[in-house]
């Protein structure tokens, strides 16, 4: 019943406009002339009316898929990269799941190197006991520099940060996509291949960051541990050092 009248209304008001346009055209309504323009915003008015009360929660769906949208930052260097998620770990409320593998392509410049420190400060901070956030991270091992920041993980007392890793040998590994996921919220895209050649994006969009954060959940699973509570990993560094350092 209410579709039927709300069809009704809408077939008047467009009626009702046809025929005062066609009478004006024709010149059977001179008298109604000079109001034409009010006459057209009362018409208008009518239809507005009709649009913001019947169709309100209609709006609010459009609004909030509009609201949805992809939200994306384009970040300039790996230094920018590097600042930026820096801050978004400071800035996190629950979770950070850092995927740090393939190869290892390391600074360029001691903007990048300073841009490097502070953010595996910032993950010490915040996965300390007093900490605020869970840290997890999964790694590869194609060098010293990498296994150096893992061993260096290990000798703090961070109970909230979580390690793991993947057994794969060096020179094996093809140009994997490094990436952070933060909060199920935002994904930070980026170092996949030499620094001149990548982009480096943060996204945000509910089945974008869901899609990596699956991804991350199924590499998380698949990865052996290091770092864990009522695990402890030192051996296996220990494997994967003198692994490193008799190849060749």
């Amino acid at each position: 019943m209410r579709e039927f009248v709300e069809r009704i209304l809408l077939f008047a008001i467009a009626g009702l406009s046809v025929i005062v346009a066609a009478m004006h055209i024709f010149g059977l309504l001179e008298w109604v002339h000079d109001l034409i323009p009010t006459i057209t915003l009362l018409l208008l008015g009518m239809v507005a009316l009709y649009v913001a009360t019947e169709n309100g929660p209609r709006l609010k769906i459009i609004e909030a898929a509009v609201q949805r949208g992809v939200e994306v930052i384009e970040l300039t260097d790996p230094a920018d990269l590097l600042n930026y998620y820096r801050s978004r770990i400071a800035r996190a409320k629950k979770t950070v799941d850092d995927l740090t593998w393939g190869e290892y392509i390391g600074t360029s410049s001691d903007k990048e190197e300073r841009a490097l420190n502070l953010y595996v400060e910032e993950i010490a901070r915040v996965t300390a006991r007093d900490g605020s956030i869970r840290v997890r991270e999964v790694m590869t091992f194609p060098n010293l520099k990498r296994l150096e920041k893992a061993e260096a993980f290990l000798q703090k007392d961070l109970p909230r940060y979580y390690l793991r890793y993947y057994d794969v040998a060096a020179g094996s590994i093809p140009p994997l996509m490094q990436f952070f996921v933060i909060d199920s919220e935002e994904v930070i895209l980026g170092f996949y291949e030499f620094p001149e050649k990548e982009r480096y994006l943060a996204v945000k969009h509910p089945q974008i960051v869901s899609l990596f954060q699956d991804y991350y959940e199924k590499i998380w699973s698949d990865a052996l541990k290091l770092k864990e509570p009522n695990y402890d990993g030192t051996l296996a560094l220990q494997a994967i050092r003198h692994q490193l350092t008799s190849v060749g």
